[in-house]
């Protein structure tokens, strides 16, 4: 780290690896594998800062703990760790409030999220995409296989009868004329009682 930082490196941490600093940092690294470590130098070596990482920073690297501005991004939800974040956050209230309390929610939610893969928490598996087949093209029918495929779903709808002439197994037919005819014998035969008692 010396190499890659500089005096910003030694002024902070001292020139001695064997010094307090060295010890606490190896301490602190000791359960870290050669490829976690290597994933902290890396996120070092690309990061736009210029001054080196401290202790809490460069082990979050190692682990794979993106920034905040890059969970921000992560707006698929892709990566594991935006994943857990999300799991802090209640997404209803995330929604309708204002933009500040947002980012406050996003930030309570990473530090829940950073805090719990610090302390040896697991991430959350993604699941793998699920690959699909190329969509098969639609196949071409001739006028005469459409108004064939069309008579059979009429049939099977019942389209092509009219809505009078559709059996209904559950109401009895009700003969509208007779109902007709019996309305109008029933007040003209009341007209006719009126009438006559006046």
């Amino acid at each position: 780290m010396g190499a890659a930082f500089g005096h910003r490196w030694t002024s902070a941490y001292g020139e001695e690896s064997r010094g307090t600093a060295g010890r606490l940092w190896a301490a602190e690294l000791a359960g870290m594998s050669r490829e976690q470590i290597d994933t902290g130098l890396s996120a070092c070596r690309n990061a736009a800062d210029p001054w080196p990482p401290s202790l809490p920073q460069f082990k979050a690297a190692c682990l794979g703990i993106p920034p905040l501005p890059a969970v921000r991004l992560d707006g698929e939800r892709v990566e594991p760790f935006t994943v857990l974040v999300w799991s802090f956050l209640d997404g209803y209230r995330y929604r309708a409030v204002s933009a500040d309390q947002a980012d406050r929610m996003l930030r309570e939610a990473y530090d829940l999220a950073r805090e719990h893969v610090m302390r040896g928490g697991d991430l959350p598996k993604i699941a793998a995409a699920i690959e699909q087949d190329d969509p098969k093209p639609p196949v071409e029918l001739t006028p005469e296989e459409r108004a064939e495929r069309l008579a059979k779903l009429r049939a099977e709808l019942e389209m092509g009868t009219p809505v009078a002439e559709r059996p209904d197994p559950e109401e009895p037919k009700v003969d509208m004329v007779a109902v007709e005819a019996e309305l109008q014998a029933h007040y003209s035969d009341r007209k006719s009682a009126a009438a006559g008692g006046a």
